[in-house]
């Protein structure tokens, strides 16, 4: 999942900054926490809003268009077994090392 923030925030699963799209794991449990906050503005635990949202989640389309800087908060490990489960096939992901 991709993710960019119009204002920067300093969380659990690390400093997010407005400007750059941040591949994240949502399946994670810091992560999910951390963007109930920055996505919907509300606290994970009793679902209560309390602040307006700072992010939001960014298409693959929209990814691609985006000009500026971008982040995968994904361990090295992880990433690569993502990357093997996409649809691209052999050939592409080993064109990404190009």
């Amino acid at each position: 999942m991709q993710i960019c923030v119009y204002q920067t925030r300093k969380t659990a699963a690390g400093t997010f900054r407005p400007g750059i799209v941040y591949t994240v794991n949502e399946k994670d449990r810091k992560v999910a926490a951390v963007l109930s906050l920055l996505l919907k503005g509300e606290n994970p635990v009793s679902g209560q809003k309390i602040e307006d949202p700072v992010g939001k989640k960014m298409t693959k389309k929209e990814v691609e268009e985006f000009n500026g800087a971008q982040v995968s908060l994904i361990p090295y490990d992880e990433a690569e077994a993502d990357e093997s489960s996409d649809d691209e096939g052999p050939s592409a992901s080993a064109d990404k090392g190009k």
